[in-house]
């Protein structure tokens, strides 16, 4: 009846033009963005994040930050009841929070589960995650994965299409490594400026309090109009420049240039900077001084597991999706993958300690260095790389036998500069390379 209601009400189509779940979509973040002041970037982050069919999402920032007002305004303007678990250290249990034993049953031998309102919730919010004793952060990876619960021997999954929000603060600390990779995407909250505050202040002054926020907003779409959407992105494709680059990225993040011969282990052995950091000193009998100092893959501490290259397309599919394109591109016009990365990276990225004391977290690295280094030294490369790689691999009668030698010869010389590129070598035929050594020229591999 309520959806009915809302329906007629408050998105009604005229005759005269045709309005879609998408603009419904846009109708309910403008409903919330016209009280929570964002930048615009984060607020593109937040859209595209929310249209990723069964992800989830860790909000973070400090305390104050609109957080938890946002997410609750977000159930509230798509009309969705939402279930909500506010952490607290030692007390909170998933069997506490999804589910209970029923005493009657258990009394005469027999264990049976009683699911709480939560486990079949339309939208589900976990709220200071990172306050969570570890047994309960370890209980929700399959959650947060593949949306099931066990409990004894029972297993619940939740609904595929629900909207899943964790909030967390970085002055008590981070995640566990394991849940920290399981969400989508991680959004940094940025703190209010100077005038920002005042207006807050006065606010608080006036006796306005920042939670009668929530009791403004009112319903914009449904929960089918965010449905219809995300099969909308599902049907997205991914253009192959834009997919080479998405792996390259990834790849940059998971693999030690140094220590292989071709990038195809994705893995970072400890190299000098592990002694640095725990000796202080360097002992090159025991690891010989690294050549690519400079590289993404001497900032990662920790290679990435597959989830971030998975990630990375499905919020690339997204925020295409918002742009009105039918396909996922990375060129001059459209950087949907690269847009993509700070938001998938900084909740599963552990940088090296004598990086990350620089920064304020991983995200921050991403957007103010990462960017930087990829825009001068990798990208305009990586794009002349990928052509070449195209041109080797489609071959004939499409291009000239000129053409392709041409193209190998270029890739080539890439690769040999650029370990990351090496594999789109391999895979037109191109078995030898040259060797960086540390304080020298290149040489012939042996």
């Amino acid at each position: 009846m309520a959806n009915q209601e809302l329906n007629n009400a408050e998105v009604q189509e005229t005759e005269h033009e045709t309005v879609t779940p998408l603009d419904h979509f846009n109708n309910a973040f403008d409903e919330v963005f016209k009280y929570i002041k964002l930048p615009e970037d984060t607020q593109r982050a937040l859209k595209a994040t929310t249209l990723i069919k069964g992800g989830t999402s860790i909000l973070v920032g400090l305390p104050g930050t609109a957080k938890t007002t946002l997410i609750e305004m977000l159930a509230k303007v798509f009309n969705i009841k939402m279930a909500k678990i506010t952490c607290a250290p030692q007390k909170v249990t998933l069997e506490g929070s999804f589910y209970r034993l029923d005493i009657p049953s258990l009394m005469k031998g027999e264990e049976k589960i009683i699911w709480k309102d939560i486990a079949d919730a339309d939208f589900i919010f976990i709220s200071e995650i990172n306050r969570a004793p570890q047994s309960f952060q370890d209980e929700l990876i399959d959650l947060l994965q593949y949306r099931e619960l066990e409990a004894y021997g029972e297993v619940k999954t939740i609904k595929p299409n629900a909207l899943g929000f964790l909030d967390m603060n970085w002055y008590r600390g981070g995640l566990d490594k394991a849940i920290s990779d399981r969400p989508r995407t991680m959004i940094p909250f940025p703190s209010p400026d100077f005038f920002a505050r005042m207006n807050i202040s006065q606010k608080r002054f006036n006796k306005q309090s920042i939670t009668d926020l929530r009791q403004k907003v009112v319903p914009k779409a449904t929960l089918d109009d965010l449905i219809a959407c995300q099969e909308e992105v599902e049907k997205i494709e991914i253009d192959d420049n834009a997919l080479l680059y998405a792996t390259l990225i990834t790849e940059s993040f998971s693999a030690c240039l140094y220590n292989r011969d071709h990038a195809s282990e994705r893995w970072i052995p400890p190299c000098f900077e592990d002694q640095l950091e725990v000796l202080g000193e360097i002992d090159t009998n025991l690891t010989p001084k690294c050549s690519y100092l400079g590289e993404i893959c001497s900032c990662v501490k920790t290679p990435m597991a597959y989830r971030l290259d998975e990630s990375l397309i499905l919020l690339a599919k997204s925020l295409a999706y918002l742009d009105g394109q039918s396909v996922v591109f990375q060129d001059e016009e459209f950087g949907h993958v690269t847009e993509a990365l700070k938001y998938v990276v900084g909740n599963r990225l552990e940088l090296r300690d004598s990086i990350a004391k620089h920064w304020v977290n991983a995200s921050d690295w991403v957007t103010n260095e990462l960017y930087n280094y990829l825009n001068k030294n990798k990208l305009k490369q990586w794009a002349t790389a990928i052509e070449c790689f195209i041109t080797a691999s489609e071959g004939t009668p499409k291009y000239t036998q000129h053409q392709i030698d041409r193209a190998k010869t270029q890739l080539h010389t890439f690769a040999n500069k650029n370990l990351e590129l090496r594999p789109l070598a391999l895979a037109v035929g191109i078995t030898e390379f040259k060797k960086k050594k540390y304080g020298k020229d290149e040489v012939e591999d042996d």
